[in-house]
């Protein structure tokens, strides 16, 4: 027969069940035993969370869940295709800038590493210079004429394979810088 508590006739442990059902805990709280001696004494003591069950963690940095930040870092581009056109002179197309780095890489027509050397073959080679001379004007732009006379045109460079001891090709030809 279940214990009856000091309120006359419900049951120790419904009262206990209705109790901690409120209760964040199981079975935290005050806990009544009916008294053994004379009267309605009860023998009453309080139960801590500590004794009953794991106190729940707190939230913290590392235990929170948090939702995934969405990413900040710019998506890749996707790469060029072959047919990109990456220069005027000595190719035009990307496919062919690589093909010119992998023999430049093999040691074939090294003056193609030299934003100088290649506005000169440019000049002499597309403009008709006679013995052409570069100066360069700018990080990647050079001002070409022919030996003793005046600037021709300003040369533009890219290096469309790689920007680390790549080759060279013209991207633009524009009015001589004054």
């Amino acid at each position: 027969m279940p214990s009856m508590g000091l309120s006359g006739g419900t049951p120790m442990a419904w009262r206990r069940a209705a109790r901690s059902a409120g209760s964040a805990v199981q079975g935290a709280g005050p806990v009544c035993r009916p008294g053994t001696g004379p009267g309605p004494v009860a023998r009453c003591s309080v139960r801590l969370a500590a004794e009953t069950a794991t106190p729940p963690i707190p939230a913290t940095s590392r235990t929170a869940r948090q939702a995934p930040q969405p990413s900040t870092a710019p998506t890749p581009k996707p790469d060029p295709s072959p047919e990109t056109i990456v220069g005027l002179w000595p190719v035009k197309s990307l496919a062919q800038a690589r093909v010119l780095q992998d023999s430049a890489d093999a040691g074939h027509q090294p003056w193609l590493l030299s934003p100088k050397l290649v506005s000169t073959a440019y000049a002499e080679g597309e403009l008709g210079l006679f013995g052409p001379f570069a100066e360069q004007v700018g990080p990647t732009a050079y001002q070409v004429r022919s030996h003793n006379g005046e600037w021709e045109a300003t040369l533009y460079l890219a290096q469309p394979s790689r920007h680390n001891n790549g080759v060279w090709v013209v991207t633009r030809v524009g009015d001589p810088v004054n």
